[in-house]
């Protein structure tokens, strides 16, 4: 049996909201009381509408993005460290020869 309030908010039934589901003129859209979710698992899933996200899946999707933001943030930044100890030791090492070419290629005496 289809109840004739599926389409309307669930707080409906209560009394407490008069919007609908769908949005028009007549019937603006409850986006307060209205946090279906078309994802089957999610128990906020009383219906599928339209494209929908729960707020839950909606912050969780975002959080997993803004994750993954950081998580790639955080390996440009190793991998320009690296590259910035690279040349550093390329750099010294050149000096290192430039001061061994100064002295006529003779070995540094030891201490």
């Amino acid at each position: 049996m289809v109840d004739s309030t599926l389409h309307h908010c669930l707080e409906r039934k209560k009394g407490n909201c008069r919007l609908a589901y769908t949005p028009s003129q007549k019937n603006p859209y409850c986006k307060v009381h209205m946090s279906y979710c078309l994802k089957k698992e999610c128990g906020e899933h009383p219906f599928s509408p339209g494209r929908q996200e729960c707020t839950r899946c909606g912050g969780e999707k975002k959080a997993a993005a803004k994750k993954a933001e950081e998580a790639r943030k955080a390996a440009l930044a190793e991998k320009k460290r690296k590259e910035e100890e690279k040349k550093a030791a390329e750099k010294a090492r050149q000096a290192h020869a430039a001061q061994r070419h100064k002295n006529g290629n003779k070995p540094e005496a030891k201490k």
